[in-house]
């Protein structure tokens, strides 16, 4: 799931599906968003013989969906920001293996499995580990639901905020 641009890791959770589901002939992989690089995406979702899906972007609804329905997602960016998606996903339950960025860091926590920058081998691992282990997938969906809830709610925000506004005035 995100923006298909080259800092965001497409080519790279390319390969990580690819590798995955080449593998493991239950494992499906799901491409979600638009961007730049969509057609690329498209190719591969195309070239996989249905074992990638390539669904484009989504409305919240269909989105919230895809994220709960999810097993892990795979987030191999470069960078990232606040890194909205993994929050996202965690939110859903859904444990995030990407890599150790900016963003992600800030926003994984226990919540998922973080690899080395660049380390497609090692990403791959992570995901076959967490796949294979639905006990330690289900514990730590859970516990990235509820560290994203408590510290990410609407109340949690607001409280914060208002702590701010406080120090400040």
């Amino acid at each position: 799931v995100s923006r298909l641009e080259r800092e965001k890791g497409v080519f790279e959770a390319i390969s990580v599906l690819e590798a995955l589901t080449a593998a493991d002939p239950r494992v499906r992989g799901v491409i979600v968003g638009g961007g730049s690089l969509e057609a690329d995406a498209r190719r591969a979702a195309e070239a996989s013989g249905g074992r990638i899906e390539y669904l484009g972007a989504l409305d919240r609804e269909a989105l919230n969906r895809e994220y709960a329905r999810a097993a892990i997602v795979v987030m191999p960016s470069r960078f990232e920001g606040l890194g909205m998606v993994a929050l996202e996903a965690q939110a859903a339950g859904t444990p995030v293996v990407g890599f150790d960025v900016d963003g992600l860091r800030d926003a994984v926590g226990s919540g998922g499995v973080l690899v080395p920058a660049g380390d497609l081998s090692a990403l791959r691992s992570a995901s076959v580990d967490l796949l294979n282990d639905p006990a330690r997938r289900a514990d730590t969906g859970a516990r990235g639901r509820e560290v994203v809830l408590a510290a990410n709610s609407w109340d949690a925000i607001a409280k914060r905020l208002e702590q701010i506004y406080a120090a400040v005035t």
